[in-house]
């Protein structure tokens, strides 16, 4: 070999050197950087309020971090090697997995509704979340990654507003049904059926208090309101014992005891309730119950019933008052309706002559009497001046006695003479008082005479 030769293969000999320990120290600096990048992972898995987990493709859990092991109720290691679907069994969300294995292609849903199986404490809790496919160095899916967010807050929020806004919606519709109601009885009627159907309540009723002090039976006026009745027939004539509200009963006879409102969640656990076993009979699982007061006193209850069991609704709760308000109003007018109507009997049938006039002096009202005392009809009368049956003399001291009515000054029963049809002229004895609207003041005069 000659010098030359040698050279070369010592120059050859140290660029190789040089090359394998350039190459070594490149290898030693991407594993540095790597193993640098695996430690911001973990500490990023291990802090994130992202709650993260690692499925193999079967499903079984091969990792997870710290925020999805507390929302769960339990240490990372407990997870580690359990299949996801036996913890938390879900036909339906198992399909979306094994798609997502199947097809390599993310999936992602949001305010997904869930109930831990063994934290019922927590209720239905909510979602966002992501399934993205995990690929070896083939393209070939060998697990997932499943990233979830916690959304129940917000999404409970949202509900709470949508919630008060619904119930505002059905505190004006109440209040429109009262005001455009034809009876009290069909206002009663549309009032019950919009709770029933904004509480989804498979059965509802409103009944007044005055026959809970004697007799057998509940208030003969008590209104029922459902979808369909059929199915709750034996709840309802239960219902009708005046036994299921004695005093130490704790649900109507609590409401109409403490006169606030009442929430049985669950009445398979409700003690005390003495219609328990007909409602469980028929089927229903949930009562509420409160009062209808008007001045710190009881006239009447709202009952609900549902078909599964619910925890307590405190905005409904909140706005049993007011609805309470407003169905005494309904009861108030239904009542002042019955007086009304006996009061007209009672007028129509007397054998004294009544009659009304308002402030102006002209015939309101005229009852059979008055037509068989004077002569004239209702027709004939109805909006003449009510001077027409006073003989000119008699005026005078006519006027005088309305005067002292409309100060609210008593008249005693007088005497006089009145004019009939044809000018007939009857001696009568006489009353005047004043008659009053609801706000108490004078509207206009009654007056009666007797021949």
């Amino acid at each position: 070999m000659t010098k030359s030769n040698t050279q070369d293969e010592k120059l050859r000999s140290c660029v190789t050197a040089a090359m394998k320990e350039q190459s070594g120290d490149s290898h030693a600096a991407a594993e540095k950087v790597l193993r640098a990048n695996y430690e911001l992972l973990d500490r990023i898995f291990a802090t994130t309020h992202f709650c993260i987990v690692n499925l193999d493709r079967d499903l079984n859990f091969v990792r997870v971090n710290r925020a999805y092991a507390d929302a769960g109720g339990h240490p990372p290691e407990f997870f580690v090697g359990k299949n996801h679907f036996d913890l938390y069994p879900n036909q339906k969300i198992e399909a979306i997995f094994r798609e997502t294995i199947a097809s390599g292609q993310p999936f992602t849903i949001r305010a997904n509704p869930f109930e831990y199986p063994d934290r019922p404490e927590l209720g239905v809790t909510y979602w966002d979340w992501t399934l993205h496919p995990l690929k070896d160095g083939e393209g070939q899916v060998e697990g997932l990654l499943f990233a979830l967010l916690d959304v129940t807050r917000q999404v409970r929020a949202m509900q709470e507003l949508e919630r008060k806004t619904a119930l505002a919606q059905l505190l004006e519709a109440l209040a429109r049904a009262v005001n455009e109601a034809a009876t009290p009885e069909d206002a009663m009627n549309r009032c019950l059926s919009r709770l029933c159907v904004f509480g989804q309540w498979r059965l509802g009723r409103v009944a007044t208090t005055e026959a809970l002090g004697g007799g057998h039976a509940v208030p003969a006026d008590s209104v029922w309101q459902g979808a369909d009745l059929g199915p709750y027939k034996n709840f309802i004539r239960a219902s009708q014992d005046i036994d299921a509200f004695r005093e130490t009963g704790q649900f109507v006879a609590r409401v109409l005891r403490e006169k606030q409102a009442v929430w049985l969640a669950d009445l398979d656990q409700a003690q005390g309730f003495v219609r328990r076993a007909a409602a469980l009979a028929d089927g229903l699982r949930c009562a509420f119950a409160f009062p209808v007061l008007v001045q710190g006193k009881v006239i009447a209850f709202l009952e609900f019933y549902a078909d599964s069991v619910r925890p307590l609704d405190p905005g409904l709760i909140a706005a049993a008052e007011i609805i309470g308000a407003q169905i005494a109003h309904l009861i108030e007018r239904s009542r002042a309706a019955q007086r009304q109507a006996q009061l007209a009997v009672i007028v129509e049938n007397s054998n004294d002559a009544i009659f009304s006039c308002g402030l102006d002096g002209k015939l309101l009202t005229w009852n059979a009497a008055a037509q068989r005392l004077f002569g004239y009809s209702a027709e004939e009368v109805t909006g003449q001046g009510f001077v027409m049956l006073v003989p000119v003399e008699e005026r005078a001291a006519a006027a005088s006695r309305v005067a002292q009515v409309m100060s609210g000054i008593e008249v005693p029963i007088y005497e006089g003479v009145r004019l009939g049809k044809g000018g007939r002229r009857i001696e009568i004895s006489g009353s005047v008082s004043p008659v009053r609207d609801l706000g108490g003041n004078i509207s206009g005069i009654s007056l009666i005479f007797r021949d």
